[in-house]
């Protein structure tokens, strides 16, 4: 049986007018803090900068997105996508982690092993545990909260609530690749692939799932990953892999796994040529 599309609050601006503001403000939010540190700290990388920019995106990302949901959708910032309670939203945090790692870890493994890949730690096993605690801090704060707050958090669920799921995922992930082409993380056509392809399997996660967290934790996973693999002498390993192999074996094979991985976990039916039910209760003005 069909579903109807739900109606929207009258004194709600219009969708296009909502999604233009939170993506112009996610955009000079990241612009202004990339350009801020590089002004303190140069071009080059240092972990201050890291810091300062990862600090101060959520700092400016949180409020911005409740400010805009109060004042502007006249919505509560929990019907983005969050979990009603936090040890829910921790089950959802880990589960889209594990997802991700499972297939990844089983895949290194295996390159390891056939000597495809060369892995040397240059630090003690106490000295890698506390970096990876440290980049698992700085993705969270600089690109997994962040990103999935505004793409598949306040981006996402204006659209789906007024058009088909299948296309808020594919808006909210063409919008995500242009953003990054704006924001300058997108020099090259591979990247701009990159971050196509990443956030249709993220909004794909968002409308599967219903949830946010999950969102959030699947990206953490892989970004640290990465970053500990293309990190080269900013981490207390080295990671021997040829580029290709690296795109497939760290890239490819996990997500697509990790994907199929959620999809059997939430057995839940999704209605893809339908609009979500806008459940979320109107603030008073």
């Amino acid at each position: 049986m069909a579903m109807s599309s739900p109606s929207v609050p009258q004194r709600r601006l219009h969708l296009f007018w909502r999604v233009s503001l939170m993506f112009v403000a996610a955009t000079l939010i990241y612009s202004g803090l990339f350009a801020l540190a590089n002004n303190l700290y140069g071009p080059t990388y240092s972990l201050q900068s890291h810091v300062l920019r990862a600090v101060l995106m959520t700092v400016l990302v949180l409020p911005t997105v409740w400010i805009v949901c109060r004042w502007v959708d006249q919505r509560p910032l929990i019907s983005l996508g969050f979990s009603s309670s936090w040890t829910t939203a921790g089950r959802s945090l880990l589960l889209g982690m594990v997802a991700w790692l499972i297939p990844a870890l089983l895949s290194i493994a295996f390159i390891v092993g056939v000597g495809w890949m060369d892995v040397t730690f240059q630090a003690t096993p106490v000295v890698v545990a506390q970096a990876i605690a440290v980049r698992l801090l700085l993705v969270l704060l600089y690109e997994a909260f962040p990103e999935e707050l505004i793409f598949r958090g306040y981006l996402y669920q204006n659209m789906a609530t007024q058009l088909n799921r299948w296309q808020a995922v594919v808006i909210q992930a063409l919008l995500f690749t242009l953003w990054a082409v704006l924001i300058g993380a997108a020099p090259s056509l591979g990247r701009v692939s990159l971050f196509l392809v990443v956030g249709l399997g993220l909004g794909y996660i968002r409308a599967r799932t219903g949830q946010l967290w999950v969102c959030v934790g699947f990206h953490l996973a892989f970004q640290t990953v990465l970053q500990f693999v293309s990190f080269q002498g900013q981490v207390p390993l080295i990671v021997s892999i040829s580029p290709m192999l690296n795109a497939v074996a760290l890239g490819s094979i996990p997500f697509a796994l990790g994907i199929t991985l959620i999809d059997l976990w939430f057995t839940n039916r999704t209605h893809w040529r339908v609009s979500e039910e806008d459940v979320s209760p109107t603030l008073p003005a």
